[in-house]
């Protein structure tokens, strides 16, 4: 039989697993535990039972599955040895044909194709209102599979529209019927990330990306009414944000269910883009959030950690 069973995340699927190893003897080592901490917290019970040793990623889980009597380590988030920008911001922009030296706002909706068609309308809406008061912001969108490139069209066809339309604009390549106000990027997520001034992001992964980039940020959270119903009974965390739950307070702001209309989410960006010392706070406190998330190597870390396990049990099972 197997030395050890490594389970990763897909609690659904990997519990059931587990029962089925833990019947045959056969040791389990869970790296990167079920968000139980979030919501169904009842189910630490079935991974305290089922479990052996757990590795988690965020800082505060650690503490949460120690005080249910598992036996866990911190061992660093994995995105620390992946997220970085593969250009400097002047070559990324030239490459795009954004201009480095007028701010640069990042539309980041997210990747599945409901949390796209709920929060790109709403994030496209906001840019248009961005750019009615401020002339001098590019926006950029890394590409997702999901995104209807039909919702991009409609929007340059109205900035195309404001453009033709303002004889105070700032350039005639602004009045291009090419010039395009979004940009989409296709495989630099990263890069289009660092290289903004901020971003409107959907609450997930790309939020602890974003802190680890050092990008200030607008967070927003949208899900169907049925899910923020059951939510609401559900839920455990006092945030919706990955960055505010590593920090323990609010560093971002979250704009959440109602509240995400085009109106709001441009108020919260123009109030960051003129708010320069505002800014610079928000990126101080991103890099604690950063430091707190450990160090590069977690894989490895987990890796030995699980050997362990199968040391440990060689050995329990010659003195048996």
């Amino acid at each position: 039989k197997p030395d050890l069973l490594i389970l990763i995340d897909y609690p659904e699927f990997n519990l059931q697993v587990a029962a089925r190893a833990k019947k045959l003897g056969i040791p389990i080592f869970y790296y990167i535990s079920p968000q139980v901490w979030a919501w169904r917290q009842g189910r630490v019970k079935k991974l305290r039972r089922l479990v052996d040793r757990m590795a988690v990623i965020l800082p505060f889980e650690e503490a949460f599955f120690r005080s249910h009597g598992m036996e866990v380590s911190f061992v660093g988030h994995p995105l620390l040895d992946v997220v970085k920008a593969g250009v400097s911001k002047t070559e990324f922009c030239r490459k795009a044909g954004i201009n480095p030296e007028r701010p640069i706002v990042g539309l980041v909706p997210g990747s599945r194709k409901s949390e796209v068609s709920r929060l790109f309308p709403v994030m496209a809406g906001a840019a248009e209102r961005i750019f009615q008061d401020r002339q001098d912001v590019q926006f950029v969108v890394p590409l997702a599979p999901s995104l209807d490139p039909g919702i991009l069209e409609s929007f340059n066809h109205r900035i195309t529209k404001l453009i033709n339309a303002d004889p105070n604009r700032q350039s005639q390549t602004d009045r291009s019927p090419d010039h395009q106000i979004i940009r989409v990027v296709e495989g630099q997520t990263y890069d289009a990330i660092a290289a903004s001034d901020l971003i409107l992001a959907a609450s997930g992964t790309v939020t602890l990306e974003a802190a680890i980039l050092g990008t200030p940020m607008v967070v927003t959270y949208r899900v169907s009414p049925v899910t923020c119903f059951l939510g609401k009974f559900l839920i455990k965390v006092p945030f919706a944000s990955l960055v505010n739950l590593v920090a323990g307070r609010r560093v971002v702001t979250e704009i959440i269910q109602k509240d995400v209309t085009p109106e709001r989410l441009a108020r919260e960006a123009l109030s960051l883009l003129r708010d320069d010392t505002g800014r610079e706070n928000m990126i101080r406190d991103l890099k604690e959030v950063k430091n707190a998330l450990g160090v590069t190597g977690a894989a490895e870390r987990a890796a030995d950690l699980a050997m362990e396990l199968i040391s440990r049990s060689r050995v329990d099972c010659l003195s048996q």
